[in-house]
């Protein structure tokens, strides 16, 4: 990017942005002899948008850890709450009075700042503990608001300079955004950990040092980043994170840490019990891994007699044949215990956590070696996705507890395990099976708050029905541990509950060895096809008359979730929100899903006032700002940012069960609508120029409509065989959407620029506080009424958004009266 004579500047007969006459920073060529070229602010836009986006996903990674999944609202709301304080500061400054050296200089200060900023919430981090009070952590993480600050200062400053470029530079920014989000999963994975906040801050010293116009500053500029680019490379080829957070999670001695895109997985060895390693997902989701030796691969497994004595293996001891058994979630290989002793010949485990797949075949083959069994085949991928493509049929299904809580970009509650508990997921399940296979389920029963136990029971019964079983008592036994633990003591007990769910009808021989199983819990069951319930309510839920009066009448939400509204672990209406005030529902016990709400309900009441805020600063009246402009611009902007976020996030949510894997749904999402967006807006000049604005409204509405009245068909790509294919069609409609959603931005800032001075820092700013708040009301509608209603509200906002942009062109064009 060097100019005429090595300068980073080009003289005035190449080009650049231009404007008046004005002080310049000491060292800096003189105004009128250099002229910012668009390519150079261009490279200075790509790196700034996607250090920002990705500080927002790492953000999300290390919030989840740190503070539980739902907090990683905190990183949407952080990071355009940032923009749209950065859109609020730069109305301050006239841009347009600065020559291109003071303007440069103004944007490399900027650059510098949020690089700061970024290692300074690194470092806060680092001090306080892991176990540290939430009000600690939360302290520490408002430092990276500085960070977006600054980015969004810098590219509200960058996006008013020359409204003329605005469709190159804007496209800049979203086609480095896609990039990013394809870069993250590979940072994630190879600079483990905390320190993959290096990699964003290199990115904002590399700006500061492509802009800066004095020699001094952008060597040292220039010298920062290459410093974080070897820590980011030595981080890259250790097996370890390079950085750790203090503390730990669990008690005993640290013997294994790895991060990847999708968790972080610890391994913890206690002095007592030196043959087992815990292993914690996050921060609660924990599995453990005892010490198996190996043995002859030819003869068969030397079983201890405690191998099937778990309360989760209740179904192996029906006495029927077991030719082919699928565990899903291997975790530490407890689950694959059972299966070997029973004798099983053919033993498929499912995983979407890498890591674990790892560790059995190769960091801890030798401390445990199941998976050398000629038996064992481990699979790693989400397995509902996984038996979408599998034709062979199995004796038993098992998933055992499978609730990780690693939250995805989307937010909190777009959890990768949604879609193992929905209609549609058993289903497939049930299809699966062979004539007389089992599917079988452990989860969590706590006595008073019984929901997740009733809600498995409803769904149990309808997708029973659904497969062609018309009596479904006929088909489930429901048994509970009569031991508990008490982890709250607001919350009481919580038990272990296991659900078996037969294709055939269960005989009363296969019933009487259920009740004699030698398992290591006392167990009574809940429900026996061979007397009638006593608890009322799973009566009720079993028959096919009485089942929705049970569910509507419930305290909780029980109904069976689906994949349109998946949230099995949110057993909450829409009109249950008083109950959050209720203090039994607070503490460790409901941590995962009550208060999950509260926080997502406090991020959305923040969102809500700060939006109000800088609507009020942004639509304030002064000099030279017409009311109309700003009137039609605020609408405008508003729209286009809710709609954006809307529609982003709700395919996110539908997408995650679609693709399985968190990872994809990231990839194919945020990077085919950003790359589409970018292309949109590059294009959005000749696709839409001045009074050709409906062009691209119309393409806009009928997009959007469409993805709409379409979402429901989105299943049907599960039809096309191979993954890649799959992936190649998602991404290439996307990118479609994108594009028409792109052109969006560009006439918005060519549509207020004229109406004056800071009009479009003014708008960048309420464009910004209306994505935070289009997060959290994604989040609240998904959770209410489900992510087809979330595409159809961000319909609604682009409507109104091209109504305000339709009714300024009539102003503007004399049609209507001003």
């Amino acid at each position: 990017m060097l100019g005429q004579r090595g300068q980073w500047w080009p003289g005035k007969d190449e080009g650049g942005i231009g404007g008046p006459h004005g002080g310049e920073p000491r060292g800096a060529r003189r105004a009128g002899s250099v002229r910012l070229r668009l390519r150079v602010l261009g490279l200075g836009v790509a790196c700034v948008a996607a250090s920002t986006l990705l500080l927002e996903i790492t953000l999300t990674r290390l919030f989840s850890v740190l503070l539980l999944n739902h907090y990683s609202f905190f990183a949407v709301a952080l990071a355009m709450s940032g923009l749209a304080f950065g859109g609020l500061w730069m109305t301050r400054w006239q841009i347009d009075r600065a020559t291109d050296a003071a303007f440069a200089a103004r944007l490399a200060v900027l650059a510098f700042l949020g690089c700061v900023a970024i290692l300074a919430g690194l470092a806060a981090l680092s001090v306080a503990p892991e176990g540290a009070s939430r009000i600690s952590h939360s302290l520490a993480i408002l430092v990276f608001t500085v960070a977006f600050t600054a980015s969004g200062a810098f590219l509200a400053a960058v996006f008013a300079r020359r409204p003329a470029w605005i469709g190159s530079l804007y496209a800049c920014d979203l086609l480095a955004a896609a990039a990013a989000c394809v870069a993250a999963i590979a940072i994630l994975r190879l600079v483990q950990g905390p320190a993959a906040l290096l990699v964003p801050a290199l990115l904002l010293g590399t700006a500061a040092a492509v802009l800066d116009p004095v020699r001094i500053r952008r060597v040292g500029a220039a010298m920062l980043a290459v410093t974080l680019g070897a820590v980011v490379v030595v981080g890259a080829r250790r097996h370890e994170p390079l950085l750790r957070f203090r503390g730990a999670v669990r008690p005993g001695v640290l013997v294994f840490e790895r991060w990847n895109d999708y968790s972080r997985v610890q391994g913890f060895v206690e002095s007592a019990a030196p043959n087992t390693i815990w292993f914690v997902i996050d921060r609660i989701a924990a599995t453990p891994m005892f010490r198996i030796p190996a043995a002859d691969s030819n003869a068969p497994p030397h079983s201890e007699p405690w191998w099937d004595r778990g309360f989760q293996a209740l179904a192996y001891h029906t006495g029927r044949p077991l030719h082919r058994v699928a565990v899903i979630g291997v975790g530490g290989g407890v689950d694959l215990l059972p299966p070997l002793k029973a004798g099983v010949p053919e033993i498929v485990g499912f995983d979407l956590n890498r890591t674990f797949i790892d560790l059995l075949r190769h960091d801890f083959s030798s401390f445990n070696a199941v998976a050398r069994r000629p038996e064992v085949t481990l699979i790693h991928s989400e397995a509902r996705v996984a038996l979408q493509q599998e034709r062979r049929r199995f004796d038993l299904i098992q998933a055992s507890l499978i609730d990780t809580w690693a939250a995805t970009a989307a937010g909190g509650f777009v959890l990768a395990e949604n879609g193992l508990y929905t209609l549609e997921g058993w289903r497939l399940f049930l299809d699966r099976l062979t004539p007389t296979g089992i599917l079988t389920m452990t989860r969590w029963y706590i006595p008073s708050a019984p929901a997740e136990m009733q809600r498995l029971v409803a769904l149990a019964a309808t997708a029973v029905e659904g497969a062609g079983m018309p009596d479904p008592s006929r088909h489930i036994v429901l048994a509970v541990t009569t031991s508990a633990v008490h982890v709250d003591p607001g919350l009481g007990p919580v038990h272990l509950v296991t659900i078996l769910v037969s294709k055939a009808p269960f005989t009363p021989a296969e019933l009487d060895r259920l009740r004699t199983a030698p398992l290591d819990q006392p167990a009574r069951f809940l429900l026996d096809p061979t007397r009638t319930p006593e608890d009322t309510v799973l009566a009720a839920l079993l028959s096919h008359d009485r089942r929705a009066t049970a569910v509507a009448t419930s305290r909780f939400d029980i109904s069976p979730p689906t994949d349109m509204k998946p949230y099995f672990f949110l057993q909450l209406r829409a009109t249950d929100l008083p109950m959050l005030l209720d203090p039994r529902y607070r503490g460790f016990g409901t941590e995962v899903t009550f208060n999950g709400v509260r926080v997502l309900l406090m991020v959305a009441a923040w969102a809500s006032c700060l939006a109000l805020a800088v609507l009020w600063l942004g639509t304030r009246s002064t000099g030279g700002v017409a009311a109309r402009g700003v009137a039609s611009g605020t609408g405008y902007f508003l729209g286009i940012g809710l709609g954006y976020m809307l529609v982003q996030l709700g395919l996110h949510q539908r997408l995650t069960l679609l693709l399985g894997q968190p990872t994809y749904a990231l990839s194919v999402v945020l990077f085919s609508l950003l790359l589409g967006t970018g292309l949109g807006a590059a294009a959005a000049t000749k696709l839409a120029p001045v009074g050709k604005e409906a062009r691209a409204w119309f393409l806009l509405l009928g997009a959007v409509a469409t993805t709409g009245l379409l979402f429901p068909a989105l299943p049907l790509v599960n039809a096309l065989g191979e993954t890649w294919l799959r992936l190649l069609m998602l991404v290439v409609l996307l990118i479609l959407l994108g594009a028409t959603l792109g052109t969006a931005f560009p006439i918005g800032v060519r549509m207020v620029a004229p109406h004056g001075p800071n009009m479009v820092q003014r708008m960048w700013a309420i464009n910004g506080a209306a994505s935070i708040a289009g997060s959290a009301l994604a989040a609240l509608i998904g959770l209410a009424a489900g992510s087809r209603t979330v595409i159809l509200a961000g319909f609604v906002c682009y409507s109104i958004a091209v109504a305000c942009g339709w009714a300024d062109a009539m102003v503007g064009r004399g049609k209507a009266p001003a």
